[in-house]
């Protein structure tokens, strides 16, 4: 497993690579600049779906206005287009499903790392104050329990996005 950068192992590199890349700001705000755009970018990649779906969903809504207006019209023209574009309609849906269920799942993992991330990180406060006051049975049983358990689910839950990224 990689192991992710601490918080400030990511400011010290965001400091080093503002401080190269980006000459007309100072620390410590280019700092903090890329941090909050580098978040706010990862914040959309999350909570928008994949452009595929995207084009899916607009061609689908396009093909059910067509199919609401030929459904009107009585010439045979009109009727055989009916039937070309309800059919390419039952294709479009077939094919996005699919894709929005993996896209759900996929979303759904990710909100569940990040849930089980925040517990291990509220963990790992209660553990060092657990060993602030010399309590070493609680301490014991965070580190060899609860947090390897949670440790080893976070894992492979990111194995699991790993797998069905590639």
């Amino acid at each position: 497993m990689i192991k992710e950068p601490t918080v400030a192992d990511s400011l010290i590199i965001a400091v080093q690579l503002s401080n190269g890349y980006i000459t007309n700001r100072f620390l410590p705000d280019k700092a903090i600049d890329l941090i909050d755009e580098t978040f706010a970018s990862i914040h959309v990649q999350l909570d928008s779906q994949s452009e595929i779906i995207d084009q899916l969903e607009r061609r689908e809504l396009q093909l059910d206005v067509e199919v609401t207006v030929l459904s009107q019209e009585k010439d045979d023209t009109s009727k055989q287009r009916l039937k070309q574009v309800k059919e390419e309609l039952a294709k479009i849906r077939k094919e996005l499903k699919p894709l929005k269920l993996r896209h759900k799942a996929e979303k759904q993992r990710v909100n569940q790392l990040r849930k089980l991330k925040q517990t291990l990180e509220n963990l790992h406060a209660k553990m060092a104050q657990a060993e602030r006051e010399k309590n070493l049975t609680l301490v014991a049983d965070m580190k060899y329990g609860a947090i390897s358990d949670l440790e080893k689910r976070i894992a492979e839950i990111e194995y699991r996005i790993i797998e069905e990224n590639k």
